[in-house]
């Protein structure tokens, strides 16, 4: 039987994930929150190229790949 902790159920570590909708918002904030919990690879998608970028630069200090696509 799984472990029913937070830290099993929630587990991202080294992970791809896509994000819709990640330049801003709750978008956003999920990608950063993956990013610091040990995702892989966190992909942002959404349809404002500044706002991708925007939210790509404030993820770059974080230990995790991230990419943007309009």
């Amino acid at each position: 039987m799984s472990s029913l902790e937070a830290s099993s159920l929630f587990n991202v570590k080294d992970m791809v994930f896509v994000i819709t909708g990640g330049g801003s918002g709750i978008g956003a904030m999920v990608a950063k929150a993956l990013g610091a919990n040990g995702a892989a690879k966190v992909y942002i998608v959404g349809r404002r190229l500044n706002k991708l970028q925007e939210a790509a630069e404030q993820a770059v200090h974080l230990s995790f790949s991230h990419f943007c696509f309009p």
